[in-house]
């Protein structure tokens, strides 16, 4: 066993609810991910190919199948997890995991007494935070170790 200090989550997670919260925004998931593909015909394949994985992941998830990752992911850092700090960076801009998803797990990790600090960049896509502000990304970093971390 080995012990975590603190927790730093960058774009993620997700609000708890598991796979379920994705089917209103799959179809925008899969334009921003094809955004890029200018022929018509690879485009069609790879939304294609993804969909497929997408209802692959689905039916291994669901129901009697097995318990949703997401969700066992979710009562594991945020429930089970909940003295150790943790750092939430996120953007109002991200589409695959949304600003309001990562603010409910915000409000569960408080609810659970954890220590926490939270960074929305507002304009940033997904994972893109540092890309876009380096050093408020990096002093964010910083702070909270030095806040957290002996």
């Amino acid at each position: 066993r080995f012990f975590v200090p603190a927790m730093i989550f960058d774009s993620s997670p997700n609000s708890g609810k598991g796979f379920d919260v994705f089917e209103g925004s799959f179809d925008k998931i899969l334009d921003d991910f094809t955004s890029t593909t200018t022929s018509p015909v690879k485009r069609w394949i790879a939304r294609t190919v993804l969909k497929v994985g997408w209802a692959a992941v689905m039916l291994r998830w669901s129901g009697r199948f097995g318990p949703d990752p997401l969700q066992r992911n979710f009562a594991k850092l945020i429930i089970a997890d909940a003295a150790i700090p943790k750092l939430f960076l996120y953007s109002s801009n991200d589409v695959i995991i949304t600003a309001p998803e990562v603010e409910e797990a915000i409000a569960a990790a408080a609810a659970g007494g954890t220590p926490l600090d939270q960074v929305n960049f507002h304009t940033s896509l997904h994972v893109s935070h540092y890309l876009d502000y380096p050093e408020v990304y990096e002093q964010s970093i910083v702070n909270f170790l030095t806040k957290y971390v002996p």
